[in-house]
């Protein structure tokens, strides 16, 4: 049992000898800040600019994160 992508990087590695389960659970991930912190709109500008310009693709097409992309970028965007 592993993060889905480090176990879909690992199956792709494997030549054969793993396959990918069913996922049971999906949580987004986040970045991290100090809460006030002056760098939380630089840094939301810069991944939304990685959406914009085609690079996240680029990156996810890469890892096999097919279905890993959020659909909202946001501050607090916690559901939980």
């Amino acid at each position: 049992m592993a993060d889905s992508p480090v176990s879909a990087y690992i199956v792709e590695q494997s030549n054969g000898q793993f396959k990918l389960g069913d996922a049971y659970g999906v949580a987004p991930y986040g970045i991290a800040l100090k809460k006030g912190s002056a760098l939380a709109q630089p840094l939301l500008d810069a991944v939304k600019a990685l959406y914009s310009d085609g690079t996240r693709q680029k990156i996810f097409d890469y890892g096999s994160l097919k279905d890993a992309a959020i659909s909202s970028q946001q501050i607090n965007g916690a559901t939980s």
